[in-house]
Parts: C-alpha cells; structure tokens; sequence
C-alpha cells in the first residue's frame, strides 16, 4: 500500500516557486506549486472527502505533502493502529517543522487540517482520512498574518529540522488532536517542557495569557527552587543573554515587568487599557528572548537543579560572557 499526506501551512509564503518542492524529510516536501497539488486535489475521493472548502485552501498556499509506503510506516510503530491514527504522525512531523520556523523568526504561520490518502495503484481506489490540530498560532503581537521567508531562511530550518531528535511514531501519534502532556510525567527535559509552552504562547488569542505562557516557559528553563522566583528568573535570563551591564539591565527589567502582568493575571487582578501597548512590547521581547535560548547552547539547561544554580551564581560573580 502507498500512501499521500496534504496538509496546508497557513500564512507561510516563500520567496521563490518550487516545483516539486524541498524535501524536509525523506518522502515529505514542502511546495507551492499549485500545478502539483491540483493533480492530486482534482480527483472525485479527495472532492468527496475532504470537501469543497477544505481544498480550497490549497490555492496558493505553501503546502506539505508526503509520499511512501504505507506498510513500511507502520512497522515503525510499536503496536497494532487504526490507518486514521496516522494522519496525526504526519500532522505532527508538519508542526515539528512549523516550530523551526519560529525558531528562525516570530511568525503566525499554523498547521491545521491534514488529508491522509492510502491506496494500492491509484488514488481514485484508495482510503482517505482526516485529521486536524488544534493549535492557530498569531504573532508575538497577536497578529495573524502572512509572513515571508526566504530560500537561505527555509534552508536553515530544514538543517535544524533534520538535526533535531524527534519522538518516534508512537509519541507524535499520541494525544490526537490536543498536544500530547506526558512530558509533565515521565521526567522531561527543561527545554521540551519549554517548548510546550512555547506553542501555547504562540497559540493564545489574548497578549496577556501569551504573556503568562512565555513566562512559565522562562521558568521551565531557569527555575531551580520555590523561593524569590520572579526576581531569579529576571536575573537568570540576564546573566545567560546579556553581554553587556546595559544588555543585562534591558533584560532583567524587562523581564520584571513580564513577571508583574503576569502576577496580576493569574491571580485574577484586571489590566488597565492604557497597558495595551506595554503588553505587546513585553510579549514580543520575551519571544525574542525566547528565540535567542532555543538557539543557544542549551545544554546547561541539561543539568540538575543544584549544578543549574551554582552556575548561574558563578555567572553572577563573573566578568565574562556566558560560554
């Protein structure tokens, strides 16, 4: 059995025309070409399926499809899955891939509704499924828009898709159409539980709540204790980024002020209007700041609470830049 995924990447554009596209996996591109989906989309079991709205939101869009063997799909999985469950694999390779484009630049650019079709010698034969995500993603100010990225940009995204250690089949099928929460149980790493709130933050419709998710993201990478956090993770952030006193003072205020909005919001205090503009500057600084520990070296967030802490108290004490 073959198989074919679609799946749109609202809002992304790129700078020039792919025909077939550029491969980010083996077997999965991104595209678009129209000419190259239209051949696809025009049969009578898509038009059927999916329907006429949902394909129509391929025209003139970036789009990811997908192509292979089926029968070798599943060996990869650990157990026996209903054919529909791996609309989700796919769907979730897709957002993998949509995180790497944040990790490049603050963006909106989503994946929502994906179209798996399995079939033996044509498509007209074949099986289709549905499956769909939950998150939309806006900007860091809220804003849902196209966003353009160029070839080197697009580039750079893939090399750092392929390079990253992603779950296997059975974690990226899991959790269906709400992202999957075990990395709260089974011991995660700092930056996945991080990331976790990365997308929540990304995914909000309100800046304050982006700013509360962007916050808690901050403390999955900084926080070693219970005590003095909000002043710890200022001074964190600033000792891990900044490379000047001035650089450090920008961010460990600007934190301070994330972590104020933040205090009020979660214990249920209301937000002042005239606070509009100071909680779209905040949120998208704290993206940034963010974006910038993603792309570092990351592998003291790697260490146990105790050595995390010594470290940043011998950065403390220390005239040199973070290494």
């Amino acid at each position: 059995m073959k198989y074919l995924f679609l799946t749109v990447l609202h809002n992304l554009k790129l700078e020039d025309s792919h025909n077939k596209g550029k491969e980010i996996s083996p077997g999965t591109r991104i595209s678009n070409n129209n000419a190259l989906v239209k051949e696809v989309l025009k049969s009578e079991l898509l038009k059927e399926a999916a329907g006429f709205h949902s394909l129509n939101e391929f025209e003139d869009t970036v789009y990811l499809y997908g192509t292979g063997d089926f029968d070798k799909l599943k060996t990869l999985s650990e157990k026996e899955r209903d054919d529909s469950e791996y609309t989700f694999y796919f769907l979730r390779e897709a957002q993998f891939f949509v995180n790497e484009l944040w990790a490049i630049k603050d963006n909106s650019v989503y994946v929502r509704d994906g179209f798996l079709v399995v079939y033996q010698d044509f498509i007209e034969d074949g099986l289709t499924y549905k499956g769909a995500l939950s998150a939309v993603n806006s900007n860091a100010e809220g804003d849902i828009k196209e966003s353009i990225f160029t070839n080197e940009q697009i580039n750079k995204a893939i090399i750092s898709f392929g390079k990253d250690v992603m779950p296997n089949i059975d974690e990226f099928i899991k959790g269906g159409k709400i992202p999957n929460n075990e990395l709260f149980f089974k011991g995660s790493i700092r930056a996945e539980r991080a990331s976790y709130f990365i997308l929540e933050a990304r995914s909000a419709t309100h800046l304050p709540i982006k700013i509360v998710s962007y916050c808690t993201a901050l403390e999955c990478f900084f926080t070693t204790d219970s005590t003095e956090v909000n002043y710890k993770i200022a001074e964190r952030v600033a000792l891990f980024l900044g490379t000047t006193p001035e650089e450090k003072k920008e961010l460990f205020n600007t934190t301070k002020k994330a972590y104020g909005i933040r205090s009020r919001i979660i214990h249920g205090s209301s937000l002042k209007e005239k606070e509009a503009k100071l909680m779209m500057e905040l949120s998208v600084k704290l993206d940034d700041i963010l974006r910038k520990i993603i792309n570092s070296d990351i592998k003291k967030f790697v260490l146990d609470d105790n050595k995390l802490s010594e470290y940043f108290i011998d950065r403390l004490f220390s005239d040199s830049t973070p290494q």
